[in-house]
């Protein structure tokens, strides 16, 4: 028979085991241990941008200040680019922070010369120590149509205003209706600012002898499309632009959807989009009349 105090001491025994044994056995919920992924670096964005003004007057000393929000610290290079997309300037800022960060151009070339009159463009392209990239060239928000507004000749001051809805590119003509000829295109293919503008113009056709501001038959043609959100209209500059040669950017490309969207002249080449020019000779006329007065065969 068993000693009742064995017992007892064998019951303390177990009692102090059997949790253990429990836990060891597995009847407890296991504890589970799971490794987290490693967070991934948000892509790198270029957003906000911003100009302290469309049209850069260099005759007055301005300087053009371009103001962007960057996700994230990056190097940044902008590039400034003429209308035939050769590099004008590189600016560099080697460790731009997060947030909002600022660029100033003095409107001066790789050489330290002013820019001449025209159209420019700004390329923004980032680039971080991880290897992500961001590129701002909202190249497909120009070459629309755009139609102007309040299109008025007055006699007296001899002047032509209208009110463009976006900066843009204009060619105005000037004509006889019904048939009648181009007296002069006025200006072609050069870029104005939103809102009101005004062009002077004499009167007269494009030989400057005739006088057609009082034809009730005049007709002024007014044709415009939209400059993309990334251009600088530079005045006030060298009267010849300077030549500068090309280089390889990544740029976006336009889709077939939207160049079927574009305005016609907007797919030209700016170089090569103009008004003919031609003159005309009569052999054997007097030169010293301020208008020839021809009759029978005139070779010209």
């Amino acid at each position: 028979m068993l000693n009742i105090n064995t017992m007892i001491l064998n019951l303390r025994s177990y009692i102090l085991i059997a949790p253990l044994i429990v836990a060891v056995s597995g009847c407890a919920t296991p504890r589970r241990f799971t490794s987290r992924p490693a967070p991934k670096i948000k892509r790198l964005q270029i957003e906000n941008v911003s100009l302290s003004s469309k049209t850069f007057n260099l005759s007055k000393n301005n300087k053009l200040r371009i103001k962007y929000k960057l996700s994230g610290e990056a190097g940044v290079t902008t590039y400034i680019l003429e209308s035939q997309g050769g590099l004008v300037r590189k600016l560099i800022a080697q460790n731009a922070r997060k947030g909002y960060n600022r660029i100033t151009w003095d409107g001066r070339d790789y050489r330290g010369r002013l820019v001449g009159d025209g159209v420019y463009a700004y390329i923004i392209s980032a680039e971080s120590d991880q290897g992500k990239t961001a590129l701002h060239d909202p190249i497909q928000t120009g070459g629309r149509e755009l139609e102007a507004r309040k299109l008025v000749f007055d006699k007296e001051k001899k002047s032509i205003s209208y009110i463009m809805p976006k900066a843009g590119l204009v060619r105005i003509r000037l004509g006889i209706k019904d048939g009648g000829p181009l007296l002069k295109t006025l200006i072609d293919w050069q870029p104005r600012e939103a809102g009101e503008n005004i062009e002077l113009w004499d009167g007269k056709d494009e030989s400057g002898r005739l006088e057609f501001d009082k034809e009730p038959k005049l007709q002024i043609a007014l044709c415009a499309f939209s400059l993309p959100e990334n251009t600088v209209i530079v005045k006030g500059g060298n009267k010849k632009p300077y030549t500068y040669s090309s280089i390889e950017i990544p740029r976006p490309k336009l889709n077939a959807k939207y160049r079927r969207s574009l305005y016609k002249h907007a797919l030209h080449k700016r170089k090569e989009c103009h008004e003919p020019e031609f003159r005309v000779e009569f052999i054997g006329c007097d030169k010293t009349e301020s208008l020839p007065v021809l009759s029978g065969i005139v070779p010209v």
